[in-house]
């Protein structure tokens, strides 16, 4: 009896464990905890009461927490093993219907071309039971992989939605019914519909939240965040992103997959805006402990482009394998994108042209190819360098290889079913790419072109992404010297490329050798640096850190601090920590008193 109640005992603890590593995201103890239930259970531990937690559920949970984990493999054997134990004569059909979902997601993840008829399995499974959250979840599962795989016409997979809104509604279920706008909003971006992508877009962003499912919300918040991203909204994503972001944080789990690419879209705006100190603190807030493909691959690019490209070189190694399977090609484009950058930064450019080539190689022939310019622009930045080094050294043949594979590139482009670079409204980015491709281009061939990069420069100037312009500034600056009697032009255009470059390391660098090397004094920019720039000031103060501390001095709370400055209570909390740091104050009030006695104010910034 005391082997029993043993037993029993460390089950009921298990699985409160598990459940409060899920709560906090560790998803590699989680995943430990919700395995160890699963073999207690088997041992004869029973149901543990309470909570009530079934076997069924605890082989899901673990599954999903071994698949954020990274561990796939481990994910789809356990999946496997579940579906041999419940799939059959004699279960109940919800179990049965959901155990098929668990594993045809999973082998949706793994590439298995039998996740379709197992998740329409799921789906007929569950046809005769009652209208509920489990039923309206199965059909927008079955939904979003047919959309991905496009296995299905627009007018079926109208027909799946419209059944799935409709269980949705029945059961309020509200999370999945955001879902359901997003995945309009979607597809009609898909079909060139750019503004009524967008209507539904904030449709979703203004349907309120399911408290009963908040990762299921951030899921369709981070879509609808995603279709603005792309039509250039940036403000807007992180006024929208941030409310969104503080609210799974109160009520579900910021840890989660959905709430960590929730985040990404945020950090990809602030990135765009320039901001990249904020984007750093927002995406180590989270921690370590466990983070996405997504929210890895976020935290690579900006520990390069902050100065540290090699360590950024090997968080993005870590990712590449998981990005690389990832289900979704469009968010496979801007991952891959995001670590080419990554290896362009780390001077290793053909790394870069290696992880780009395969990737648009497979996906020219979807209509999704019209997103991927960036990482054509990418890989043709990467073939400029290296014909760049080739030539330095005098390597003629090493330079005919560099321009065979721009061939290869240029083909590539060609053979797009949707031509990344002639797209009228969506993404709104596609002819200020077409600009940098074009101008990458001259500079592959020898004969950079300062008209080119100028023109481009004004194209990413149009869309309010600052460090785009200053690279494409930098180009022209570079093109301008190789005539002497340009070199004014130059200093004047690489001057303001400096200004613009703010906060971006190697950016910065790369202006500041070229200024060097041309003997132009960068000191002479009388220009007044933009409006959002973040500067540093006394005590290394941000423009950001500034703003908090003003508003500690007012004696704001920390969540009156966010509502005002439109961030997180938990962002607000890294910059008081960072306050204190830097002004070596004990408290809120004494960092406030500082802040007087010295007479800082938000214009020092």
């Amino acid at each position: 009896m005391g082997g029993t109640r043993d037993v029993k005992a460390e089950l009921l603890w298990r699985v409160r464990a598990a459940q409060h590593s899920d709560s906090v995201g560790a998803q590699t103890d989680a995943a430990a905890h919700w395995m160890r239930v699963i073999d207690l259970w088997n041992r004869g531990g029973g149901a543990p009461e309470p909570p009530n937690v079934s076997l069924a559920q605890a082989y899901r949970r673990a599954c999903a927490a071994l698949t954020f984990a990274g561990r796939r493999a481990e994910a789809a054997a356990l999946g496997e093993a579940a579906l041999t134990l419940f799939d059959r004569p004699g279960v109940e059909a919800s179990v049965r219907a959901d155990v098929c979902v668990m594993i045809g997601r999973q082998r949706a993840l793994n590439g298995d071309p039998s996740a379709t008829d197992l998740l329409r399995r799921a789906v007929e499974i569950g046809r005769g039971l009652p209208a509920s959250r489990n039923q309206a979840r199965r059909l927008l599962v079955l939904a979003r992989h047919l959309y991905a795989l496009r296995h299905a016409t627009d007018d079926e997979q109208d027909d799946l939605l419209g059944q799935t809104l409709m269980v949705a509604r029945a059961c309020r279920a509200h999370g999945i019914e955001r879902n359901v706008l997003s995945m309009r909003a979607a597809a009609a971006l898909v079909r060139g519909e750019a503004a009524e992508s967008l209507h539904q877009a904030n449709a979703v962003l203004t349907f309120k939240p399911d408290v009963a499912d908040p990762n299921m919300s951030a899921g369709a918040a981070a879509n609808a965040l995603h279709i603005l991203l792309l039509c250039g909204h940036y403000d807007e994503v992180i006024s929208k992103g941030v409310p969104e972001l503080a609210w799974v944080e109160q009520h579900g789990n910021p840890g989660s997959w959905a709430g960590q690419l929730l985040r990404g879209k945020i950090i990809g705006a602030l990135r765009e805006r320039g901001r990249l100190a904020e984007a750093v603190i927002l995406s180590a807030v989270v921690g370590d402990e466990d983070p996405t493909e997504t929210l890895q691959t976020d935290r690579a690019l900006l520990t390069a482009v902050t100065g540290s490209p090699e360590r950024a070189m090997a968080l993005w190694r870590e990712a590449r394998d998981l990005v690389l399977r990832l289900p979704s090609t469009s968010l496979i484009w801007g991952l891959v994108a995001c670590g080419v950058e990554i290896a362009i930064w780390a001077r290793q450019p053909q790394e870069a042209l290696t992880a780009a080539l395969p990737v648009l190689h497979g996906a020219a022939g979807t209509v999704e190819s019209r997103f991927s310019g960036e990482l054509f622009v990418l890989s043709a930045r990467a073939c400029a360098d290296l014909a760049a080094s080739g030539r330095a050294v005098d390597d003629a043949a090493e330079t005919a290889t560099v321009l065979h594979a721009a061939d290869e590139l240029e083909s590539t482009l060609t053979r797009c079913v949707e031509d990344p670079f002639n797209q009228p409204a969506v993404p709104v980015s596609a002819r200020a790419n077409a600009l940098t491709w074009s101008a990458e281009l001259t500079r592959l061939r020898g004969a950079s072109d300062p008209g080119a990069w100028g023109q481009a420069a004004a194209a990413w100037d149009d869309l309010g992404t600052p460090h785009r312009v200053a690279y494409a500034l930098l180009r022209q600056a570079e093109a301008l010297l190789v005539t002497p009697r340009r070199r004014r032009q130059a200093a004047a255009v690489l001057r303001r490329a400096a200004v613009l470059a703010d906060e971006h390391a190697l950016l910065q660098s790369d202006i500041a050798a070229l200024a060097a090397r041309a003997r132009i004094s960068l000191s002479d920019s009388a220009a007044p640096r933009r409006r959002d720039a973040r500067n540093t000031t006394a005590f290394g103060l941000t423009a950001r850190e500034i703003d908090v501390l003003h508003l500690l001095g007012d004696g704001r709370t920390n969540a009156e601090i966010a509502a005002t400055l439109f961030i997180s209570p938990r962002t607000v909390g890294v910059h008081v920590g960072s306050i204190l740091r830097k002004l070596h104050a004990s408290s809120r009030v004494q960092a406030g008193a500082i802040a007087q006695e010295l007479n800082l104010r938000r214009d020092d910034a």
